[in-house]
């Protein structure tokens, strides 16, 4: 896991190449588990839609859930991107999450790490 200071994340999980996963269940995991991280708020506002990104060097398509953390009446919205890579000896599974308002900033660093991997 990487954390930023601005709450974005990225998360990559590496297994063998015989495991498969399922990008709607972890994205449902991901968004069960998310409330009973937060202190307070709750999750709102929740869509689904696909997304592309180069993971080291190949394209993949993977899912992409929008949502807001609703706090006090003030909503903030999120981006949370998943993937799942394939390679010859290992696959790999990518999580992506920012706040809206930083994952501008914050995709540079995405990109970056997303390019720089190597899955073998």
């Amino acid at each position: 896991n990487i954390e930023d200071s601005d709450s974005s994340l990225y998360i990559l999980q590496v297994m063998s190449s015989d495991f498969e996963v399922d990008l709607n269940e972890q994205a449902s995991a991901f968004l069960k588990e998310l409330p009973s991280k937060l202190p307070v708020g709750k999750i709102v506002n929740v869509t689904r839609g696909a997304v592309s990104r180069e993971i080291a060097g190949k394209s993949y398509e993977g899912l992409r859930i929008k949502y807001s953390i609703s706090v006090l009446g003030e909503k903030v919205p999120h981006t949370f991107d998943v993937f799942f890579a394939h390679g010859l000896e290992s696959n790999a599974l990518v999580m992506i999450q920012a706040p809206d308002e930083d994952l501008k900033a914050a995709e540079k660093e995405f990109q970056m790490i997303s390019t720089s991997l190597k899955i073998k």
